[in-house]
């Protein structure tokens, strides 16, 4: 059972000054003095909030230390308070709506990926944009979030009309944990788990038959980012743009048959269609052989399990898809109005959460991956992690080879779409409703708010 490294990552934070090396340039920024290069400017007290979802189980600890730490630290008279929105990314994007009505204007806040287009359509207005927050703020800080990322991966905090709305954060891929010791007891092979969703329903069904067990256990949460891969492999899209408007397209014969296949589980009472606390909670108990959820949640697995915890990666459709796994996680944006020294807070707050020894504390303490680039070369041991924790090495390798952007709906009626897709869910897994005709009414509505 591994130990949490947070305090050991703290600690090496002090040690190191906070020193943050970014990109392939080399570029540092020092996160921690209280002075200006010139030394003279005096800082205003102020304090920002950082909204977010890293629950209990999924960063709550990193997160709370390292706002400690900076608030510790910062020497720039700015506090950070923490403020964690609870249903994911739909319940940060419906309190956001709230907030700005009454013009408040929190600092810095976690927007889904699979949300992105629809803060682009809606909040554009009230987001400090990245180049903006430099230029206008932080001029001595030119090039530097551009140092930091490659292409790829600012391409996540992109919008489809080309706005980068803030920076990548919390990075994250689906892959299939297991359970070798059940996998022993149905007599299966820990070393071959399966590939496809043929064999994982396959196996699933044995370990049901041969232990009591349930086979396997698919996230399930507000939104289907676990689902989107096994659409994707298919080779179908979510949508298409036609004449600038986005037209819904995942209506297929081939995602009617993967739903067909991934439902007769559910209906042999192989799997059941349980919220993500009590299904990854169940998993580490050893009520399931198999978990497919996010790469976020392999220090609290590692933590919690008392067997022999492996991981593969995500499975694809059918024996000749090619794997597809959308990047889980969010962007920072900073929504902080025209305060001038709120929004100088924020960038210094960002400066800080993207220095080497943050980001290694956070990718450590979670199983998120690292965005910025050239830090697990720069940081000895985060690159320590990754050759000694296989199920890290399978998230990584997934992030580096399988890897696309969470498909995002645009438009105003993005939640409500969204809201559809989950609907749509559930109709097929919980309910049993015929896939074909869940799947085509699904379809049929979001095509009408998008229009």
């Amino acid at each position: 059972m591994k130990k949490r490294v947070l305090s050991v990552f703290l600690v090496g934070i002090l040690a190191m000054g906070l020193m943050a090396c970014s990109g392939s340039g080399g570029a540092s920024v020092d996160t921690q003095s209280g002075e200006e290069a010139s030394g003279e400017e005096e800082w205003p007290e102020v304090t920002i909030e950082y909204w977010n979802q890293n629950s209990a189980a999924q960063g709550e600890a990193v997160t709370n230390a390292l706002i400690e730490e900076f608030n510790k630290t910062n020497g720039k008279n700015i506090t950070v308070v923490n403020k964690f929105i609870t249903n994911q990314y739909q319940g940060i994007a419906t309190e956001l709506q709230t907030a700005l009505m009454t013009g408040e204007y929190p600092g810095v806040v976690q927007c889904g990926y699979s949300y992105l287009n629809y803060f682009a359509d809606n909040f554009a207005d009230y987001v400090t944009m990245p180049d903006e927050l430099v230029e206008k703020y932080a001029p001595e800080d030119q090039g530097l979030y551009q140092s930091m990322f490659d292409e790829r991966t600012l391409s996540l905090a992109t919008a489809a009309n080309g706005t980068l709305m803030g920076l990548p954060y919390a990075a994250s891929c689906p892959i299939l944990y297991y359970n070798a010791d059940l996998f022993e007891k149905a007599e299966l092979d820990p070393d071959n788990p399966p590939k496809t969703y043929d064999e994982l329903i396959e196996q699933a069904s044995i370990i049901t038959e041969k232990t009591g067990k349930k086979g396997f256990y698919l996230q399930s949460i507000a939104d289907t980012w676990p689902n989107i891969p096994m659409i994707l492999s298919t080779g179908t899209s979510l949508y298409e743009m036609k004449d600038g408007k986005a037209v819904a397209t995942f209506d297929t014969p081939e995602v009617v048959a993967a739903w067909e296949k991934l439902q007769k589980p559910y209906k042999d009472n192989v799997t059941v269609n349980i919220n993500l606390e009590e299904g990854g909670s169940a998993f580490v108990s050893g009520e399931f052989g198999m978990c497919i959820t996010t790469s976020a949640r392999i220090a609290t697995f590692q933590e919690n399990s008392n067997f022999d915890l492996r991981a593969t990666a995500y499975p694809v459709t059918s024996e000749g898809d090619e794997r597809a796994v959308c990047v889980g996680g969010n962007l920072v944006m900073v929504v902080a109005g025209e305060d001038e020294a709120k929004n100088r807070a924020c960038w210094e707050f960002l400066k800080f959460m993207y220095s080497d020894p943050s980001v290694s504390a956070w990718v450590q303490d979670t199983g998120y991956l690292p965005v910025t680039q050239g830090v697990t070369e720069r940081d000895d041991d985060l690159a320590a992690h990754f050759e000694s924790n296989p199920l890290a090495a399978v998230a990584l390798e997934s992030w580096e080879n399988a890897a696309v952007q969470w498909p995002s709906w645009p438009g105003e009626n993005g939640l409500q779409v969204e809201q559809i897709m989950v609907d749509m869910r559930d109709k097929i897994l919980t309910n049993f409703e015929e896939p074909g005709s869940v799947i085509e009414d699904a379809q049929n509505q979001i095509n009408d708010l998008l229009k």
